[in-house]
């Protein structure tokens, strides 16, 4: 039987290669010769292993419990799986994803809020600024007002002066001595009123000029309250997007918070399993050492008890419990054991 599990071997061996096989007079499976260079077809693994197997059971031999398959990891006797590790390693992987992408969202949801606090101060310093423009104008238009009012009071006064003096210029007419002199001085005083009229005809255009100045500033000033009104608009419509932003953010951050709570009891729970298969494993191998400690003259005996006990608890069943927890928990998170589901990545990758 040792030859037939070494022969199996041989071919699961040589299959993993694609390299063909062929038996010798005896029937044992050996390699082919170096001298032999061409490439024979390769005949299909299942129906060796078929033809090996059908073999053993017609001479009364069985499979061995384990073999090497194709290339993969060979498990033997006096070995503990790594299934059972592997898939605790993954998960324990999906955990810590899940933990990270948290801790990302909670990253992303106080650096909106800093922005929101941002924007909020932004648009309390544009209304601050309206306001200061609006009071600007008002006392601009004030002062126009008054400078229109003052420039009219003084050439209504102007204008009573002038006919004062055209009064005293034709009562001045009844005497000549005194009529000249009195002509001199409304020359002189028409020459000076001239003179005043042509500052306060300067100052009239000067006034005109500056309150169309002011007109324009005011319309500038008005331009801006509308360009900062608009402004004003945009930043709230930003404000309730990043609102929008932070609710969203904060929804996906307590989903989160709840999957990495639902799946790391399970882990644990996992894990104890896992443990407790391999502890098992361990103290059945320890017997069977113990056993083989007897020498040859208890081989039977050996033999029989090795038997029974993998019977009782053989290792197939401890390697297979600890595939059906991990089955069960990655049914139950959505995956199949040693694979991440599409959706789960892309829901990660939203997030």
């Amino acid at each position: 039987s040792v030859n037939r599990q070494h022969g199996l071997r041989d071919v699961l061996s040589a299959r993993a290669r694609h390299v063909p096989l062929r038996s010798s007079s005896t029937g044992s499976p050996t390699l082919p010769s170096v001298r032999r260079t061409e490439r024979q077809p390769a005949q299909p693994c299942c129906n060796t292993l078929l033809v090996r197997t059908g073999e053993m059971a017609r001479d009364g031999g069985h499979l061995p419990l384990y073999s090497s398959g194709y290339g993969g990891p060979t498990r033997r006797p006096g070995h503990v799986s790594s299934k059972s590790g592997f898939g605790l390693s993954l998960q324990g992987c999906l955990v810590g994803v899940l933990l990270l992408s948290t801790l990302g969202m909670a990253f992303v949801m106080v650096s909106m809020h800093t922005e929101l606090g941002h924007l909020r101060v932004t648009l309390g310093e544009r209304e601050a600024k309206i306001v200061d423009l609006d009071v600007s104008s008002k006392r601009l238009q004030s002062q126009y007002d008054k400078r229109i009012e003052t420039l009219e009071i003084d050439l209504s006064a102007k204008d009573a002066q002038v006919r004062d003096l055209v009064q005293k210029a034709a009562s001045a007419e009844e005497g000549v001595d005194e009529r000249q002199r009195n002509l001199d001085k409304l020359k002189a005083d028409a020459k000076l009123a001239k003179v005043e009229m042509d500052e306060l005809q300067e100052r009239l255009r000067t006034g005109s000029s500056e309150t169309q100045g002011l007109q324009a500033q005011l319309k500038q000033a008005q331009e801006r309250v509308d360009s900062l009104a608009d402004e004003k608009q945009l930043l709230k419509s930003k404000v309730e997007q990043e609102q929008q932003r932070v609710n969203d953010s904060e929804r996906k951050l307590a989903s989160a918070l709840k999957l990495a709570e639902k799946y790391g009891g399970e882990l644990d729970q996992a894990k104890v399993a896992a443990t407790e298969a391999e502890e098992r494993a361990q103290q059945m191998q320890k017997e069977l050492e113990a056993l083989k400690q007897h020498g040859a003259g208890v081989a039977g005996s050996m033999a029989q008890q090795q038997k029974q006990n993998q019977q009782e608890v053989p290792e197939p069943r401890i390697e297979k419990a600890a595939g059906k927890v991990q089955s069960d928990l990655a049914m139950k998170m959505g995956v199949d054991v040693g694979v991440v589901p599409e959706e789960h990545q892309g829901k990660g990758e939203a997030d």
